[in-house]
């Protein structure tokens, strides 16, 4: 019986082989983008495998909404060659699915290797720096106010009161100074701690919310893994053109 319902006109439309094949390009896009992404490749590197793994987890819409117009219509008005691609694509999703699962504890398990050697980076920046800082402090000990005061004038300093302690100025200033370093060095790395919580939790939700996404669509595509969608195609183009034979 000949099936004139709005769904299958609608899939019978020559608009939709363009909409399957804007998908198409879209799914191309989506593969050099993340080829882009991850070459060349820097295996070991904590920082780069997550940064990759982000990357790839913000381009996925690209890659879904291809999908979504490739596989519109399901089985109806397609090409020999487009169930191919389509069955393909139908167990790629299935392996997306997976992938993106794992990327979670991948995710995780660099934002902690990636936070201690930001704590690590951090302590040895202000070792570094107080380290200075100490030697000024040792040399400023060991020196009275007239060395002070002739080095300064070298330098091209110099103070208007001529009885003023010198050192102990210096050294007052050197202590406001330790104290302001420490405190810039521990801003700086709660605000990159921050921002690794802050993507560890976008991308290990978009990496759940990707694998839901996929398995889903690969669920719904049954179809297109199915011998009988391609024998159900060859049927209903044997009848449209029957019927198209016949004038109706």
């Amino acid at each position: 019986m000949f099936d004139s319902s709005p769904a299958r006109n609608l899939v019978g439309l020559p608009s939709v082989g363009i909409l399957r094949m804007v998908g198409y390009g879209l799914l191309v896009m989506g593969s050099l983008n993340i080829a882009d992404v991850v070459l060349p490749f820097q295996m070991m590197d904590p920082v780069w495998e997550m940064q990759t793994a982000g990357a790839i987890v913000d381009g996925v819409p690209i890659p879904l909404l291809g999908l979504m117009l490739v596989f519109f219509g399901e089985e109806g008005v397609r090409k020999p060659w487009e169930f191919f691609i389509a069955r393909l694509l139908s167990w790629a999703c299935l392996l997306c699915a997976v992938l993106f699962l794992m990327l979670i504890p991948l995710i995780g398990s660099h934002a902690i290797r990636i936070n201690e050697r930001i704590i690590a980076q951090g302590s040895n920046q202000i070792q570094q720096q107080m380290e200075q800082l100490a030697e000024i402090e040792q040399q400023l000990d060991g020196a009275s106010n007239d060395e002070i005061r002739s080095f300064l004038a070298s330098q091209g300093v110099a103070f208007e009161d001529e009885s003023a302690d010198v050192r102990g100025e210096l050294l007052s200033r050197l202590s406001t100074i330790k104290a302001e370093t420490e405190a810039q060095n521990a801003e700086i790395v709660r605000n990159r701690r921050r921002a690794i919580y802050k993507n560890v939790m976008k991308w290990g939700i978009g990496s759940l919310v990707s694998s839901f996404v996929f398995l889903w669509i690969w669920r719904l595509s049954t179809w297109a893994r199915s011998k009988a969608a391609r024998i159900r195609n060859s049927r209903s183009k044997v009848t449209a053109a029957n019927w198209s034979d016949m004038g109706l």
